[in-house]
C-alpha cells in the first residue's frame, strides 16, 4: 500500500519529509509486519507500532501474547514470546480501537543483508551465476523496503514479503549473494529463511551509519559530518537555495511522468525503482534513516555485509566499520549478533589491501566472520556471487550456529625470521595448506630494514609457509597478495583462499 504521507524533498533544503507521522488513531504497523513474513524462531519477538495516546493494544501471534499501552507520542512495543520454527502459516493479529491482521507468519531464520552493489545486485542484472530451475522455494522470503532518502530515521516504509517462487517477476528483485546464502541455509537447516534486503549500490559506509555514531566518535565527525555541512553550505550559496529547490522538483516531476508511462525517467531509473537524487544519497545516514531505521528491531540471527568499494583507500574504513557493526548492535538489542562480511575483490580503481586489511583487523571484534574473495576473477561485479553466498554460510555455520568446521581460508598469524628467510604460521589451515591449481606458490614479497620489497620464493612446510629472496639476506617483513589486483593462490584444502596481509605496519 502506497501512504500518501511518503513526499521526497531534499534535506539539504531543509524541507521535511512526513514520514511515517501518526495520522489518525488507528493501530498501525510498520510494513515489515506483513503478509508472509517470516520471525526469527527461538528468540523473544519484538512487535511495534503507531495508535492512539494512551491507547491499549493486545498482539497475539499463535500462542504468544502481550499487550502494550501506547505512549504519548503513539509509539508502542511488545515483546512476544520465542517460537520454534514451523511450516504450518500463523497469524498475527494486533487490536486496539481497530484490529490489524497478518497472515502466513512463519518462524525460522532471519538475515539481514546490507552493503552497497555486489549485496544490491539482483537476478534482474543479470551477469551472475543462475540458480537453475530449483526457485520454487517458497519457504525463502525476502522484504526489501522502499528507496526513498530521508534526512531524519523513520519508523515505517513501504515494502512487503516476496516468496522465492518459479515467478521470474519476483525472485528477479532479489539479491544474488543473499538469495544462495539464503538456499543453502534452507537446505541444511530445513526450516524457513527470511531476508532483510537493506542493501543500496553506490554509497560509501557513512550512508549506512546513524549520524549519532558519526558524531559520538571526533575524528568521524570531523571527517565526515563536518565536510558534508561545509559542502552543503558551499552548494547552497554557490547555487541559490531557490534554484536547488526548482531543480529537484522539476526532476522530481520528470520522473513521475515517466513512471506513470512505464519509460525510464532522465536518470536511467526505472522498473518502479525510487528516484534518489544524488545529493541526498551522499548525505551521511542518509540509507540508515531511510532503509536500517524502519525495521530496527526486527528481530534476526545475524547480518551479511558487502560494501567497501565507494571506500576505497579510506584511511577511516576500520574505524566506521567497526563503530557500524557496534552501533547495530546496540540499536538491535540482541548483544553480539552474526556479523559477517565479504573482504573486497581483485579491481583496480575501487579496491585495495588497505580496505581488505581493514577487514581483517575487524574480525578482532566478537562473532564476525569474513568471506575471502581474492581468488575470484578481477571485477568490479564478480559473477560468481553463488561462492560468495557460499562461503558466507560456512562462517554463518561456524559463528551463529556452532558448527565445527572449516570456515576461512588460511588467516596470517606470525612469523619468524630464519637465518635468510621467514616462516609464516596461519589461523585456519584445516586439513593442511596448498597453493591452488598445485602450481608454485604466488603473491608473495619480501623486505629487509630498507623496506624495499622484492619478489619472494614461497613454498609450504608442513602448516606453515616459507618465504625468502636471493636478494634479501637480512628479511623483516612479508606480504602476500598486498596489490588492488594480486595474483596469489594460496589456500587450504577446503579450498578457501587465504586472506592478503602484511607482516609490517610500514
Amino acid at each position: 500500500m502506497r501512504r500518501a504521507a511518503f513526499v521526497t524533498l531534499i534535506a539539504s533544503l531543509g524541507i521535511p519529509l512526513l514520514l511515517g507521522s501518526s495520522v489518525g488513531a488507528d493501530v498501525r504497523l510498520p510494513a515489515v509486519f506483513s503478509d508472509g513474513m517470516i520471525v526469527q524462531q527461538e528468540m523473544p519477538i519484538p512487535v511495534w507500532g503507531k495508535a492512539e495516546p494512551g491507547e491499549k493494544v493486545a498482539v497475539a501471534l499463535g500462542e504468544s501474547k502481550a499487550e502494550a499501552t501506547a505512549d504519548a507520542k503513539g509509539d508502542w512495543r511488545v515483546k512476544l514470546a520465542p517460537l520454534k520454527a514451523n511450516n504450518n502459516a500463523l497469524t498475527l493479529t494486533v487490536r486496539g480501537k481497530n484490529a490489524v491482521t497478518v497472515r502466513n507468519v512463519f518462524a525460522g531464520e532471519v538475515w539481514i543483508a546490507s552493503g552497497q552493489s555486489n549485496m544490491a545486485w539482483t537476478f534482474h542484472m543479470k551477469k551472475v551465476v543462475g540458480p537453475g530451475k530449483d526457485l520454487d522455494l517458497p519457504n525463502i522470503r525476502f522484504f526489501k523496503g522502499r528507496h526513498l532518502i530521508t534526512e531524519t530515521p523513520q519508523w515505517d516504509t513501504d515494502g512487503r514479503w516476496v516468496a522465492c517462487t518459479p515467478d521470474h517477476q519476483t525472485w528477479g528483485e532479489f539479491s544474488v549473494t543473499a538469495f544462495y546464502f539464503a538456499r543453502e541455509l534452507h537446505q541444511s537447516l530445513g526450516v524457513p529463511v527470511g531476508i532483510l534486503d537493506l542493501s543500496w549500490g553506490g554509497l560509501a559506509i557513512d550512508r549506512f551509519m546513524s549520524r549519532e555514531s558519526l558524531a559520538a566518535d571526533a575524528e568521524l565527525k570531523k571527517a565526515i559530518l563536518d565536510r558534508w555541512e561545509a559542502d552543503r553550505a558551499r552548494r547552497t550559496e554557490r547555487e541559490g537555495k531557490q534554484k536547488i529547490e526548482d531543480d529537484f522538483r522539476a526532476t522530481r516531476k520528470a520522473y513521475e511522468e515517466a513512471q506513470a508511462k512505464g519509460e525510464k525517467s532522465q536518470d536511467g531509473r526505472g522498473g518502479g525503482r525510487e528516484w534518489n537524487p544524488h545529493i541526498m544519497r551522499q548525505q551521511p545516514a542518509s540509507i540508515f534513516n531511510c532503509v536500517i531505521a524502519p525495521v530496527i528491531p526486527y528481530a534476526i540471527r545475524g547480518a551479511l555485509w558487502w560494501q567497501g568499494e565507494w571506500n576505497a583507500d579510506d584511511p577511516l574504513y576500520h574505524r566506521e566499520f567497526t563503530t557500524l557493526i557496534a552501533d547495530w548492535r546496540q540499536r538491535w538489542g540482541q548483544g553480539d549478533f552474526p556479523f559477517l562480511f565479504v573482504q573486497l575483490q581483485r579491481e583496480g580503481k575501487f579496491s585495495s589491501p588497505m580496505i581488505r586489511e581493514a577487514f581483517v583487523k575487524a574480525l578482532s571484534l566478537p562473532k564476525t566472520g569474513m568471506a575471502v574473495t581474492i581468488d575470484l576473477p578481477p571485477s568490479l561485479h564478480p559473477r560468481e556471487k553463488d561462492v560468495v553466498g557460499h562461503r558466507l554460510k560456512l562462517a554463518a555455520d561456524a559463528v551463529a550456529y556452532g558448527k565445527d568446521l572449516v570456515y576461512s581460508g588460511p588467516l596470517y598469524d606470525s612469523m619468524a625470521v630464519e637465518a635468510n628467510k621467514i616462516r609464516l604460521k596461519f589461523h585456519h589451515v584445516g586439513d593442511g595448506l596448498v597453493a591452488q591449481g598445485g602450481e608454485p606458490l604466488r603473491g608473495f614479497t619480501i623486505a629487509g630494514e630498507d623496506r624495499k620489497f622484492a619478489e619472494a620464493e614461497a613454498r609450504i612446510d608442513g602448516e606453515t609457509v616459507i618465504v625468502s629472496c636471493p636478494q634479501v639476506a637480512k628479511p623483516t617483513a612479508v606480504r602476500y597478495g598486498w596489490a588492488k589486483v594480486p595474483d596469489c593462490n594460496l589456500c587450504n584444502k577446503a579450498n578457501l583462499p587465504a586472506s592478503p596481509f602484511r607482516t609490517d605496519e610500514w
